[in-house]
């Protein structure tokens, strides 16, 4: 009986030198896998590694918060980073998209972003980076801007969702080149909000940049079949289809008449 009680006491502390060297070797292994960037398969660890033991689990919370502290400081850090070189401007967007803001600060790399509007290390990733922090700080129109700049096809999505409406003003051409038949009735709507001669104006003012006569001819006949009235001032600029009819139904020199037959 001596031998066996023996025999248990050996085995037990076998068992506890196996057990810490399970939690030893499981720890390290836990850690590379950190390092790997494979969390999922470090999580599923835990359990196995520390069972039932609230200690051990208080114990590896207070130090996950200590390096997840240490990671969130050197993430801010390497975001401000990403934005001084344009090779890595589209790094800085993906990890703006895809990791969740609460874990940083957007002011600072707004900060670092905006110097570089309107210079030669600006480029399209990073204007749609600074366009995505405005968004999660809540500068739609500024986001706006940007996003009309960079020709974003879903816009007018954008600018229906915040009811930007009032940010159309500068953003004419834009809007225009990116989708005109879905721009001109959204400016016909809000002539109130943007008056017909600052739509004009920034048609006329593209030069070569776009078929801006087109583009005003759509909006001015959109503007005709809406209040026939509304464009009246323009109305020497209207090339119609319907030439005839859009003479009959307006009051024009006789000159301006010939011109328009003949042109």
């Amino acid at each position: 009986m001596h031998y066996l009680s023996m025999a248990l006491s050996i085995t037990r502390q076998r068992t506890m030198l196996l057990l810490m060297l399970y939690s030893q070797v499981g720890s390290r292994y836990r850690d590379h896998l950190i390092v790997e960037m494979k969390y999922t398969e470090a999580a599923s660890l835990c359990p196995k590694l520390l069972q039932g033991s609230a200690s051990a689990w208080e114990r590896l919370a207070k130090l996950e918060i200590k390096v997840l502290a240490v990671f969130v400081n050197h993430l801010q850090v390497a975001l401000v980073a990403l934005t001084t070189n344009p090779y890595f401007h589209k790094d800085l967007l993906s990890t703006v998209k895809s990791w969740p803001p609460v874990i940083y600060s957007v002011l600072p790399i707004i900060s670092a972003i905006e110097p570089q509007l309107n210079t030669s290390s600006m480029t399209d990733a990073l204007g749609e980076a600074l366009a995505e922090l405005y968004v999660i700080d809540g500068q739609y129109e500024k986001a706006f801007a940007l996003y009309a700049d960079l020709m974003k096809l879903d816009i007018f999505d954008f600018l229906e969702k915040h009811n930007l409406h009032d940010a159309l003003h500068e953003k004419v051409v834009q809007l225009m080149m990116i989708d005109c038949k879905h721009a001109i009735p959204l400016l016909t709507k809000h002539r109130d909000l943007i008056i017909v001669i600052q739509v004009v104006s920034q048609l006329l003012a593209t030069g070569n940049k776009c078929d801006s006569r087109y583009f005003l001819h759509l909006y001015l006949h959109s503007l005709f079949e809406a209040n026939s009235h509304a464009g009246r001032d323009f109305h020497d600029m209207q090339v119609c289809r319907k030439r005839i009819k859009f003479i009959l139904e307006n009051a024009f020199t006789l000159e301006l008449v010939l011109s328009l037959l003949l042109e």
